[in-house]
């Protein structure tokens, strides 16, 4: 006959295991939100490209080649400026669209929709903040020659910083649903809902331009900097914000072992090593 104490932790033993994070699931989940922040920032660029009258580009997951020289300096600055502006128009689609109807998701998805929302705010963010006063990249392209280059690259570093800061914010808060009300289970867990998905993603994207033969340039530059550079605030999740306890409970959302989506960041990497980061050639 059991003690009401072993009972207790027989009930505590089997239930651990449906409140653990399923680490798998989750680094699949960050491969496939790294990619696919990717192919939104470089497809803005061939987006509006295309809309100025290219007709042939090269697409890759960390850079777009076409011959710029068929498109005007002006153009050049929009297609320079799409790349971040779509990076925030997604991440502004997820934010309003599912706002209402993600609480009625499961953990899986409400993990995913969080993960690639700030994503995609640290990557546009990031390029603003991390690029502005450097000979090359896209903001240098949008600025160049501008009247007063000097006050809009300070203008521009600045508000890079201040969206950094919020998304960080914002996400360290809103994370407070996957972490539970326990001190140490908190920290842990959002250890794991943040490097894990941080250094999964960033390495099938640097790996895949390196797979390419991309050069040291673009891989440094272009591949790593934007995803080991530009998300780098991913890192300082690892630090709960307490004033969003009111979102935590005691049985918090638990991303869990999850087979399609284990299959999703699969082909998201095929799809970086095998097609994108080779680069796909768009011709009309």
């Amino acid at each position: 006959m059991q003690t009401p104490h072993e009972k207790t932790n027989l009930c505590y033993a089997e239930a651990a295991p449906s409140a653990r994070i399923d680490l798998i699931t989750v680094a699949a989940m960050g491969i496939l939100a790294y990619f696919v922040a990717a192919l939104i920032h470089e497809g803005g660029h061939a987006v509006i490209g295309l809309a100025f009258g290219v007709r042939s580009l090269k697409l890759t997951s960390f850079d777009v080649e076409f011959d710029i020289h068929l498109i005007t300096s002006l153009q050049q600055r929009f297609v320079s400026a799409a790349g971040i502006l779509f990076n925030f128009l997604a991440a502004s689609i997820l934010y309003v669209t599912f706002r209402k109807t993600w609480e009625r998701a499961d953990a899986n998805l409400r993990y995913f929709r969080w993960l690639l929302l700030h994503i995609n705010l640290f990557v546009g963010g990031g390029y603003l903040m991390a690029l502005s006063f450097v000979s090359f990249g896209d903001v240098n392209v949008l600025l160049s020659g501008l009247n007063n280059e000097i006050l809009l690259r300070i203008s521009t570093t600045l508000l890079g910083g201040l969206i950094l800061i919020f998304t960080l914010m914002h996400g360290a808060f809103s994370l407070n649903i996957f972490l539970g009300t326990e001190s140490e289970l908190r920290k842990k867990r959002a250890l794991q809902l943040s490097i894990t998905p941080y250094l999964a993603g960033c390495s099938v994207n640097t790996l895949a331009a390196v797979f390419a033969n991309a050069g040291m340039f673009l891989t440094l530059c272009s591949a790593a900097a934007a995803s080991f550079g530009g998300t780098s605030w991913m890192l300082m999740m690892i630090f709960p914000i307490d004033a969003g306890r009111q979102l935590a409970t005691d049985s918090p959302q638990t991303p869990r072992r999850s087979l399609p989506w284990i299959a999703l960041g699969l082909i998201a990497a095929a799809l970086n090593f095998g097609v994108f980061g080779r680069g796909i050639h768009i011709r009309f």
